[in-house]
Parts: C-alpha cells; sequence; structure tokens
C-alpha cells in the first residue's frame, strides 16, 4: 500500500491517522490506519473489506484522504475513489457510509473554518461539495 494522506487528533498529538491505498491485484492493506503512541504501532481500522462491507460493493478502493474533525476527536472520515465518503463516529472502529455525499471520488476532507459544522470535500471529477458534518436525517 501506499500513504495518501494524514490526520493528527486535535486532543492527543500521539494520535495519528493515515489513510492508504491499494494496488488492484495486489494485496488488499490500503484503508486507514491509526497511532495512538506516535508512530511506534499502527492499527488498521479501515480496510478494503471494511469499506466494502461500509457501502457495499465488491470491488478494492484507494482511500486517499482521511480527516478528523478539529471540535471532536472521535468524528473521523474517509475518502474513497469509488464508494465516496466514509464516516466513524469512534475513531474509527466502525464506519458507516455518508449516504447523502453525491460524488465517488474524494480527494480531501477539511472543515469549514467559519461553521465547523460544515465540511468541505474535494472530489476528483466532481468539484467542490459542501455539507453538513454529520448526514441529515
Amino acid at each position: 500500500w501506499w500513504a495518501t494522506n494524514l490526520a493528527f487528533d486535535p486532543a492527543d498529538p500521539r494520535t495519528i491517522y493515515v489513510s492508504a491505498a491499494t494496488a488492484p491485484g495486489h494485496w488488499l492493506e490500503g484503508g486507514i490506519y491509526r497511532t495512538t503512541d506516535g508512530g511506534r504501532g499502527w492499527k488498521q481500522v479501515l480496510s478494503d473489506k471494511g469499506i466494502q462491507k461500509a457501502v457495499g460493493g465488491d470491488s478494492f478502493d484507494h482511500t486517499m484522504a482521511v480527516a478528523v474533525h478539529p471540535d471532536d476527536p472521535k468524528l473521523v472520515y474517509a475518502g474513497t475513489t469509488l464508494h465516496g465518503l466514509l464516516y466513524s463516529r469512534d475513531r474509527g472502529e466502525s464506519w458507516q457510509a455518508y449516504a447523502a455525499f453525491p460524488f465517488a471520488a474524494v480527494t480531501g476532507v477539511t472543515f469549514d473554518p467559519a461553521d465547523r459544522t460544515r465540511m468541505i470535500v474535494t472530489t476528483f471529477g466532481g468539484g467542490v461539495w459542501s455539507g453538513p458534518v454529520l448526514p441529515e436525517n
């Protein structure tokens, strides 16, 4: 796999997340990795199979983006090339599809500095999207 992005927990500088992409036909080791000890040990908290489970589908995916909400470090986002945007409310232990997100290919996730209840997501071929940090019910 190869690293594509990283994000720091705003409440704990020893907790870092790295997104990783998988090459087709190789080991499916992409997804999101997390360290809680400043990089000495890493745990895969979202795998390619985990993406498939969260969104449905059976193809591998490139995970290109990871972000941690600046006011709520339990809220973590993963951006993929084929299955759009996923989020976790428990520091990456479980994941859900952000079903209202209208594009497949996410390249970056950040938060509106004037209104942190909103995020800004860049996409490959879909422009820039702005919406709530959590899906509206």
